[in-house]
């Protein structure tokens, strides 16, 4: 099971590859904020209509209507920001992994309209979702859940 699981998170992480990516900003240190481990927010970066933006260190691609990828560019974190992550450098945990989420997060709804996620599914449940690594990029599959 465990094996199909990374072929999936691969298949989508290299299907992604050739769309267009939703800057993001990011933040790792907990639910709460509190320097812990996990997500503690995430914005979508805003353009000017038709305007080019610089791909930063976060961005997402649309899986499918429920499902998206938030991209990590580990060349362009730092050190303590790798940390927030999962708590460990990722250069040390092989090419697959599992992100875990420890309580409900809720997207912002202009997050979910810039990715492009059906409305009124704003929310990552907690628990644990796949995480792909590569040389340059991590991969974090997740599933948003319709708020209740």
């Amino acid at each position: 099971m465990k094996k199909w699981i990374i072929i999936i998170v691969t298949a989508i992480s290299f299907l992604s590859y050739g769309q267009q990516a939703i800057p993001l900003n990011a933040e790792f240190g907990g639910n709460r904020c509190n320097g812990s481990i996990g997500i503690c927010s995430i914005s979508h970066i805003q353009t000017e209509k038709g305007g080019n933006i610089e791909m930063g260190k976060y961005s997402a691609h649309k899986v499918n209507n429920v499902q998206f990828q938030l991209i990590i560019d580990r060349i362009k974190i730092s050190e303590n920001e790798e940390l927030g992550i999962v708590g460990k450098k990722l250069s040390t945990l092989g090419t697959s992994t599992v992100f875990r989420i420890e309580e409900d997060y809720i997207l912002d709804s202009e997050v979910v309209e810039a990715i492009g996620l059906k409305p009124g599914y704003i929310v990552i449940l907690k628990g644990e979702y796949p995480m792909t690594i590569d040389s340059y990029k991590a991969y974090i599959n997740f599933t948003v859940e319709k708020l209740q």
